[in-house]
């Protein structure tokens, strides 16, 4: 008898336990949705994006780095560079510290190849041109600094 009723109290609990599971992630689904995003602008200015409403907030680091991380994605694809398994540039980060903001990108190009170098070069150009045009939704963007590594990590 006692044996059944530990067993009850378990399933019971396990029970409770999976709803719980199930209902928070319910909810964190439904808050991610597309048009629950809303963030101030520094101009107080609003885009719409479908149904999403986006306003940047001129002190927001992580809406920052994100704003930067989707715009240098897209625009060096937009320059025809791959990232990734298949590309030149294997992955890039983005560090924001009250000492240091910086772009960080790890290449698979050869530092000691001249052909490679120019190609280095002209990232940098593209990156610099990126950080250019983003100047209107990040305001300090041009206050980043670059580093690209090669395939071996050096600078």
């Amino acid at each position: 008898m006692v044996q059944l009723k530990k067993k009850g109290i378990i399933v019971g609990a396990t029970l409770l336990f999976l709803i719980f599971v199930i209902a928070g992630t319910s909810i964190i689904l439904a808050s991610s949705e597309e048009g629950s995003l809303k963030v101030e602008n520094p101009n107080n200015k609003t885009e719409e994006k479908g149904n999403t409403v986006v306003e940047f907030k001129e002190d927001d680091p992580m809406l920052e780095m994100r704003t930067l991380s989707i715009n240098i994605k897209k625009g060096l694809e937009e320059q025809g560079w791959v990232i990734g398994e298949n590309g030149d540039i294997e992955n890039f980060n983005i560090i924001y510290s009250r000492v240091e903001k910086s772009i960080n990108i790890k290449t698979k190009l050869d530092g000691s190849n001249p052909n490679d170098i120019l190609l280095i070069n002209n990232l940098e150009d593209d990156i610099k041109n990126i950080l250019k045009n983003s100047m209107e939704q990040i305001p300090n963007a041009n206050t980043y600094k670059i580093y690209i590594k090669d395939k071996n990590g050096i600078l």
